[in-house]
């Protein structure tokens, strides 16, 4: 928006504006000496890419002090332009902002010598332009800077989740993970976080800390694998892709650092694709039986967990198994008997002494179970069943 003219008399005005565009190579040089970012870049990009957006920026105010007037929007295309590439390039947002403040410092020295006692108010009027000047400039590269960071990342991510859901059914190529700017993974840990959701009255307040922990999640799987990770994360959890065959136990320390309360995890290793859509479905499953059955909080694995997954799979067999025991759904006594006689693998004074009852009620329990179900869980056999209809039964609550 144009401003009121200056009170100044034009005289330091057309001076400065005359020695503008002679200050470029020194600004440059003080820029390459002073700002530790482009102390890192070539002598090329110093005198193409870096000389020009010091040009661009002095031609500008150069301009605009002759007119006594602020920028508007479309006074600042080519240096928003150039904002944008500089995005592109992945340069730091502060080494960009630096070449406007610290390049319009190093002009605002030059000056001093064209200053004389006449020239105060001026001075400050000329001042007043420059720090309104930086302050529309900066503002509008910052956003234009933000805006193509996060087009750049919805890209990547886009791209990853692809990659990711193409590897989940065992058809990623090495030309789906080149494009995501990865190099193929050969072998590959997979782990299936199941968490509650965080709980809170607002929603916003329950959103911002889904992502802070999806975020906390991400940085410590990251750190464990030195690289990055694929993942799926929702505020309840979801599917996460290591490089490497990363151990249970340190996924379980990884995790339990940024997780608190309780929260359970599967995990299968793969290697190559094909293997990789069977582990994805072991992954998943561990998470989920642990979960549902309430097991102790941490990562789970096949090799532990291969009953309960099996009888809990959809299917006759997990039919059959619910119905085992129901005659006891109005025998809370017998129930709690027969959960505490598994859990103790069968052995009759622990399990007595867990009950509180003596070894006698015990036995006279045992046999109501058999009457009542037909499973005798003192027998081998009827204690695989009984182990198995208990785990269903709590699976399905």
């Amino acid at each position: 928006m144009p401003c009121m003219p200056f009170r100044s008399r034009p005289n330091l005005r057309s001076r400065l504006a005359a020695h503008l565009p002679g200050m470029v190579d020194t600004t440059m040089e003080r820029l390459a000496s002073d700002v530790p970012f482009y102390q890192q870049l070539s002598r090329d990009q110093l005198e193409n890419d870096i000389a020009e957006v010091i040009r661009l920026n002095l031609e500008m105010f150069r301009r605009l002090l002759r007119e006594g007037r602020t920028p508007e929007r479309i006074d600042l295309e080519a240096m928003l332009r150039s904002a944008r590439v500089r995005a592109e390039e992945q340069i730091p947002l502060p080494a960009v902002l630096s070449a406007y403040y610290n390049g319009f410092r190093i002009c605002w020295e030059e000056t001093a010598a064209l200053v004389d006692a006449n020239d105060v108010d001026e001075l400050i009027d000329i001042g007043s332009l420059v720090l309104r000047y930086l302050e529309l400039v900066t503002t509008a590269v910052t956003e234009v800077y933000v805006e193509t960071v996060t087009a750049m990342t919805g890209r990547d991510r886009a791209v990853r989740d692809q990659l990711l859901a193409r590897l989940v059914v065992g058809e990623d190529s090495p030309e789906m993970w080149h494009g995501a700017g990865l190099v193929p993974w050969l072998h590959r840990t997979l782990v299936h976080l199941w968490v509650r959701a965080p709980r809170h009255p607002h929603e916003v307040t329950v959103t911002v800390e889904a992502r802070r922990r999806a975020r906390a999640v991400r940085e410590a799987l990251v750190e464990l694998s030195g690289h990055e990770i694929l993942d799926s994360l929702t505020p309840t959890g979801g599917l996460m892709v290591l490089r490497g065959s990363i151990s249970a136990s340190d996924v379980r320390r990884a995790l339990g650092s940024v997780l608190p309360g309780r929260w359970h995890a599967g995990l299968a290793h793969a290697e190559g694709a094909e293997a990789t859509v069977s582990a994805v479905t072991a992954a998943k499953d561990c998470a989920e039986v642990a979960h549902r059955l309430r097991l102790a909080t941490g990562v789970h694995q096949m090799a532990e967990l291969a009953l309960e997954v099996q009888v809990t799979r959809p299917g006759a067999a997990r039919d059959v198994l619910a119905d085992l025991l129901r005659p006891l759904d109005d025998q809370p006594d017998l129930l709690n008997t027969l959960t505490a006689y598994v859990a103790a693998s069968g052995r009759r004074a622990e399990t007595a002494e867990a009950l509180h009852v003596h070894p006698n009620t015990l036995d006279y329990r045992l046999r109501r179970i058999h009457k009542l179900t037909g499973i005798d869980a003192t027998d081998p056999q009827g204690s695989h069943l009984a182990r198995a209809g208990l785990v269903v039964r709590r699976f399905l609550e």
